[in-house]
């Protein structure tokens, strides 16, 4: 099965549970070879010994910062597994080498396949197998990502300006208006792919819908839009401080996910009909 055919799949499990440790590989490692990756993988390996001693230090202060049950699986502490992946993947990708955020969207693959592989026992076996397939879905999805990272997401803050202008211009003016900058609103979102937002099978259902998209910003954008939307009777009503700390600290936790996703595909057929419009009045 080719990868859009399983993104087509994928659109209809939407709102449901399933394997995803097999669909993430497919989506993610299209050409996945045992040994060409175990090789890459002991190579890399040897590398982070190198490793900038600040990069280091800097990967270490965001793996302390996440929640313990992320840092540790049935009382084992996994620290030294997100050092090592990241450490990787920086040698992978020197020039976005690393920043915030890098970090916490490791920590959903690392739960994907240790949390299953350790789910029936008390302690937990943590296999080399099991390693390479998150070190590969997640250099995969950073490859994808590599841009936003190098740019600070100031790319996909412009973008999602566009999209506002096209299809809610009048948040779009509010926002202008009291020079609320969107990058400001939605760097954390972009930096952190919406982890900090949601948790558990909630992020998971927003991954499963990113992953729907052949080009990742337009899932992602379409999800922040989305969210701006559902906040947008309040924003409008806001001025520049405000809107900045009633974006932060709402608890997106309450939300459904199924309004928003429904939202984000209804921003995305919005934008490309408007986008359509233009294209013939030329």
């Amino acid at each position: 099965m080719d990868s859009e055919e399983l993104r087509k799949k994928l659109r209809t499990k939407k709102f449901t549970l399933f394997d995803r440790k097999t669909t993430y590989k497919q989506l993610l490692i299209p050409n996945f070879n045992d040994i060409k990756h175990k090789e890459e993988f002991k190579y890399l390996n040897k590398l982070i010994n190198n490793l900038d001693k600040e990069i280091n230090k800097q990967i270490d202060i965001d793996i302390k910062r996440l929640p313990i049950e992320s840092r540790f699986i049935n009382d084992k502490n996994i620290e030294f597994i997100y050092n090592q992946i990241l450490g990787m993947v920086v040698c992978v990708f020197p020039k976005v080498s690393y920043v915030q955020g890098m970090t916490d969207i490791l920590v959903p693959f690392v739960k994907l396949y240790l949390n299953q592989s350790s789910s029936h026992t008390k302690g937990i076996i943590i296999k080399e197998e099991d390693i390479i397939n998150i070190f590969c879905c997640y250099k995969n999805l950073i490859s994808k990502l590599r841009n936003n990272l190098y740019l600070i997401q100031s790319n996909l803050a412009k973008l999602t300006n566009k999209w506002l202008l096209l299809t809610d211009p009048i948040l779009y003016n509010h926002l202008k208006s009291h020079n609320i900058d969107i990058h400001l609103l939605t760097i954390r979102w972009y930096s952190c792919l919406f982890t900090r937002e949601f948790q558990g099978d909630k992020w998971y259902l927003i991954f499963d819908y990113l992953l729907t998209y052949s080009d990742i910003n337009d899932g992602i954008i379409s999800v922040a839009v989305s969210l701006l939307t559902i906040l947008k009777r309040k924003i409008v009503r806001l001025d520049f401080y405000k809107t900045l700390i009633y974006v932060q600290n709402y608890k997106y936790e309450n939300l459904s996910i199924k309004t928003v996703i429904e939202g984000a595909y209804e921003a995305w057929e919005s934008y490309n009909n408007e986008k359509k419009k233009i294209r013939r009045n030329k």
